[in-house]
């Protein structure tokens, strides 16, 4: 059995985000180790980039009997603090993750419905180093519409 249709785009969107390798327009190399995890790396773990799967929320059931799915999917990436410009080394993960996710492709290689759609940024942040922590971060929230059909998700 093939993967579920919600594992294959967070599979595609974390392939998307390993495209971020630090050349040409990328200002960081976080896509060089991608994980499925939502624990905060260490010092030693970075650069690197988290991609994992948060709430769900479930739409009305159409008339073909499947049901709008919207997902909320995460993007993080961390690199090493440098300097005091935690903002800046902040601002350049988001730019790179969204340049890697956001491209032309808004149905993620047809895997989700652009009638619903499409994948849809929703919010970001920088995540700021704790204190005695010199991992500095970005965190991409998109959204994920998606077709399921109930009790058989690679149905739709």
């Amino acid at each position: 059995m093939s993967a579920s249709k919600l594992q294959r785009i967070i599979e595609a969107v974390a392939t998307r985000a390993s495209a971020i390798d630090g050349t040409g327009d990328y200002q960081t190399s976080i896509g060089t180790s991608v994980r499925r995890t939502r624990v905060q790396p260490t010092e030693n773990e970075v650069p690197c980039v988290h991609v994992y799967l948060d709430a769900r929320e479930v739409g009305q059931e159409n008339q073909a009997g499947l049901v709008i799915v919207a997902s909320t999917l995460v993007v993080e990436g961390y690199v090493a603090r440098t300097g005091s410009d935690d903002e800046g080394q902040g601002i350049a993960v988001l730019s790179d993750i969204q340049q890697a996710i956001e491209t032309d492709d808004y149905s993620i290689g047809a895997l989700i419905d652009v009638r619903n759609g499409g994948i849809k940024w929703q919010r970001d942040e920088i995540l700021y180093p704790d204190v005695g922590n010199s991992v500095v971060g970005g965190r991409v929230e998109y959204s994920i519409p998606h077709l399921r059909k109930p009790g058989d998700p690679e149905k739709a």
